[in-house]
């Protein structure tokens, strides 16, 4: 795998199930995953004014690499 495959942005449909304070936990395709709020990237309108919370449901950016090392690519 090339640099620029590490670089790319995979999207997914997910549910908010968890969230603390580094990391959420999501439903995408019927798998539940952790992953850090560092590396995601939510559409804007599935936030609400405090961020992300239990039940939200949008799209959501996942780096390419993140998405394979969580069995999702």
């Amino acid at each position: 795998m090339g640099d620029s495959s590490r670089n790319d942005t995979l999207t997914f449909e997910a549910e908010v199930l968890f969230v603390t304070e580094a990391a959420v936990r999501v439903e995408i395709d019927g798998e539940e995953v952790w992953l850090p709020k560092s590396k995601i990237d939510w559409e804007e309108s599935a936030l609400d004014e405090d961020g992300v919370s239990i039940g939200d449901r949008g799209q959501l950016g996942i780096p390419r690499w993140l998405a394979e090392d969580r069995g999702l690519a």
